[in-house]
């Protein structure tokens, strides 16, 4: 069996300060911070990055399910409203694999509908009801 050495997670934690649950906006904005990092440095077909991302996801996605309103309007609003919250440009969702950038710069600008498909790695990606975004 082969031994999985937690060195390179202990050293992480101890650069970013632990990864947690949010429990004031600090932390949140923290969270949202080290996920950026993550897609701008790290290579996002490594798994450990990948794993890593996922948990950031969630403990992003369950403060903003407890705190945060989502705007009323169009998907489109509300998915401009997201990426802003997140800090997230047309490049970064297109560098993350959800949608190329023409197709989001349709979306937001309301040429174009989002799918069903779409709609589902968008509520994956922001942790909200896929119905959000039709």
């Amino acid at each position: 069996m082969q031994q999985i050495s937690f060195q390179p997670f202990i050293q992480f934690n101890a650069v970013v300060g632990g990864i947690h649950p949010a429990t004031n906006e600090s932390e949140y904005q923290h969270l949202i911070d080290l996920m950026q990092n993550l897609t701008d440095q790290y290579d996002p077909d490594d798994p450990r990055v990948m794993a890593l991302f996922d948990v950031l996801a969630q403990y992003i996605s369950q403060w903003e399910n407890e705190h945060l309103l989502l705007p009323s309007g169009t998907p489109a609003d509300v998915l401009r409203h997201l990426m802003q919250t997140h800090h997230l440009s047309q490049s970064d969702l297109e560098r993350e694999g959800l949608v190329s950038q023409s197709q989001l710069s349709n979306i937001l600008s309301e040429r174009r509908s989002i799918s069903k498909a779409l709609a589902i790695k968008f509520a994956k990606r922001f942790g909200v009801p896929f119905e959000t975004f039709l």
